[in-house]
Formats: C-alpha cells, sequence, structure tokens
C-alpha cells in the first residue's frame, strides 16, 4: 500500500495542485474505505460489551423525516451583479476588490462554468446530521451520557457543521471535510414569518451562517487563490506504517487487532471524533462538485452558496 502511495504522490508533485487527483492516490483511499466497513464491524461488536446498558434497554420506532424548503429560482440576479448586491452595501469598499478577484478567478479555473447547474430545478434534501439535530432539540431528548455530539457515518458538510455551530442546542461540532453541497436545505418551516418562533430561530441561524460564508468568500477571493485538489469526503483508514518502521508486507489490509484494554464507557466514541480529514479552507469548497460521486454519497443536498436567507 505504500508503494501505491508513494506512486501517487509522486505523480502529482509532477502535475501541479490543480490537476486530477493521480489514480495510484484514488486507489489507495478507495482499498482503504473496503477494509473500514470490515474494521467498523469488529470495533461495533468489540463496543456492544462497553455498553450493554444501553443496548440492553431500547425501542425502535419510526420518525419521520423533515421536509426541505422549495430549490431556489432562477431570476435576472441570478449572475456576478447579483452575487455582490447580496454580499455588499453599494458604499463597500471591498465590493470591487472582490468583484476584481472573482472574475480573476473565474478566468484561471472557470469558477462560474457550473454556478447555474444548481437551478436546475433538482429536490433538495436536509442531511442526516441536521434531522437528528432538530428532532432531538423538538422533542427534548436526552443525549446518552449527556453528551451533545451527533455522528454519522461521515464527517460533515460545511453547510451542516455551521448550522449545529450556530443552533441553540448547543450540541458538539462534529468533524467536517468541508465540502459544499449545493442542494443541501435547512428544514422547511411552516408559516415563515415574524410571528412564529420556529420562523425567527431558523432566520438567525441562516443569517449567522451566510455571515460566516461570507467572511470565508471574501478572504479566499481576495488571495486569489484557485481551488485546492479534490478530496474525499471520507477519511482512508490505513496507517502509514513506515512512520513506525514496519514493513506494510507483514500486514494485512483490514488491519491488526486494537488492544483488549477496556476503555471507560464513552472514550471510544470521543476517540473517533478526531478521526477526521484535516480542515481546509474555502479553496476546497469552491469544488462543490467532483467526478468521484461514488465517495460522497447522494449528492441531493443544498442551497446555493451565495443565495440570500
Amino acid at each position: 500500500m505504500n508503494e501505491i502511495l508513494s506512486r501517487g504522490l509522486e505523480d502529482e508533485r509532477r502535475t501541479g495542485p490543480t490537476s486530477r487527483r493521480s489514480s495510484f492516490v484514488l486507489v489507495q483511499h478507495y482499498i482503504g474505505r473496503l477494509a473500514h466497513h470490515i474494521r467498523a464491524i469488529k470495533e461495533l461488536l468489540r463496543d456492544t460489551q462497553y455498553l450493554s446498558h444501553v443496548l440492553d434497554n431500547y425501542a425502535v420506532c419510526k420518525i419521520y423525516a423533515p421536509s426541505a424548503v422549495p430549490p431556489p429560482i432562477r431570476d435576472s440576479h441570478t449572475n456576478l451583479r447579483g452575487i455582490l448586491n447580496r454580499m455588499f452595501k453599494n458604499n463597500d469598499s471591498e465590493r470591487k476588490m472582490l468583484e476584481g478577484g472573482l472574475l480573476h478567478l473565474d478566468k484561471v479555473v472557470g469558477i462560474f462554468k457550473d454556478f447555474l447547474r444548481p437551478y436546475d430545478g433538482s429536490l433538495l434534501d436536509v442531511h442526516a446530521e441536521v434531522q437528528v439535530l432538530e428532532y432531538f432539540y423538538k422533542m427534548q431528548k436526552s443525549f446518552a451520557g449527556d453528551d451533545r455530539f451527533i455522528a454519522c457515518s461521515k464527517p460533515a458538510c460545511l453547510c451542516c457543521e455551521m448550522y449545529l455551530k450556530y443552533h441553540p442546542a448547543r450540541v458538539m461540532v462534529s468533524s467536517s471535510h468541508r465540502k459544499i453541497w449545493t442542494k443541501w436545505s435547512p428544514p422547511h418551516v411552516q408559516r415563515f414569518d415574524n410571528e412564529n418562533p420556529a420562523a425567527r430561530q431558523q432566520k438567525d441561524i441562516l443569517t449567522k451562517m451566510t455571515q460566516d460564508l461570507r467572511e470565508q468568500v471574501i478572504t479566499h477571493v481576495l488571495q486569489r487563490l484557485p481551488s485546492n485538489r479534490w478530496h474525499p469526503d471520507s477519511i482512508t483508514n490505513i496507517t502509514d506504517v513506515r512512520q513506525f518502521g514496519i514493513s506494510s508486507d507483514s500486514l494485512e489490509v483490514s488491519g491488526a487487532e486494537t488492544p483488549k484494554t477496556p476503555p471507560s464507557t464513552y472514550s471510544r466514541i470521543h476517540q473517533s471524533r478526531s478521526n477526521s480529514p484535516p480542515d481546509t479552507d474555502l479553496s476546497d469548497n469552491l469544488d462543490a462538485e467532483t467526478e468521484f460521486d461514488e465517495d460522497s454519497g447522494s449528492q441531493n443536498g443544498g442551497v446555493p452558496l451565495f443565495d440570500s436567507t
């Protein structure tokens, strides 16, 4: 495996940061993902002996997923000038600089080429993290061990990360691959007006998300940096054995058994939170769609990056 990765990294050093990922790097990642299914089952079975008080007393019931908001409608303002109007006041000194930066990035990497694709009328989707958060919050459910953390099978997207961050439930922000899914949606709120507390709460969350995104976009564009390479949503989970001086030929892909020392009830869960892809800046997020969809699952997620709230 180390030989495959070494060849991949050598390929990428020759081609530069804006090219596609090396086939060797992708093979190494997908082999790691296949092996992860074996490790995950073993880990789950081992954890049962430490969580018997939960597994011996539980009930399974069906809950209904919240509906998404209607998809945005393209109009005459869905263009560069419309973006700038929503991001800046008319007399904002940074407006002209950002316009120049966006035009520069468009010439370099063509960021506007697929800009209108999210407006094709496709249905939006409320991601799993947001569904769990809203269910626990509205139903006033308690977290096991008072551990206010929501985890899914993969790190969260950027919009989910920020939605959890600014939600009044104050749950721990999950690890994030920090990609933007343009079909992401917040839960649909009936009667979206100032008389409805749920509407006011969601508007406050989305306003803070928009402000956060605005600052990230401005910082990235003014630096005039192209997008970084595509990176997977999930982690490869193959240890680089070279750092331990171990021959990779002596190891199975599925990995060695973990120590049998019983951890505390929730320590194993906490440890898994650190296994997330490294944080990336917005240069990764501009690359919202890739040709490696099988690693990212469904693309039915969210609102366009510059949509108004």
